[in-house]
């Protein structure tokens, strides 16, 4: 259990939540990925896929605001434009959204668009 009663699957949502509010594209990827599929693996992060606009990364901010989030709207900034990641630190419990910015090839197109929304009463709803 984490310090707080904030836990990895509440992070994921509320960070699907403001995507799909905003039209930006995402997939959850990595462990969180794995373990709605059924394979067992602990993590102490989440990991989306994204293709964030730039022009969002004061709306990022705002939605995991300090002193609960730590979030650097520079580092949002520079991600997006060299297609890197950032990161929004949950400070309390130390949840990390790891937010993996879209490459421009044509398989990274199909991570994007691919994929399909799970569901599980109560504990997330997302792609």
């Amino acid at each position: 259990m984490y310090p707080t009663d904030f836990d990895p699957h509440e992070l994921m949502q509320k960070a699907a939540d403001f995507f799909e509010r905003e039209g930006v594209p995402y997939r959850v990827v990595g462990s969180m990925a794995s373990i709605a599929y059924g394979e067992f693996r602990l993590t102490n992060d989440v990991d989306i896929l994204v293709d964030l606009n730039p022009d969002l990364a004061e709306a990022i901010s705002a939605e995991f605001p300090a002193p609960d989030f730590y979030v650097s709207i520079p580092a949002i900034r520079e991600a997006v434009r060299r297609r890197r990641q950032f990161n929004i630190i949950h400070s309390i419990s130390g949840l990390k959204l790891d937010i993996i910015q879209r490459k421009e090839t044509q398989f990274s197109q199909l991570d994007i668009t691919n994929g399909r929304r799970l569901i599980s009463p109560g504990l997330y709803d997302a792609w």
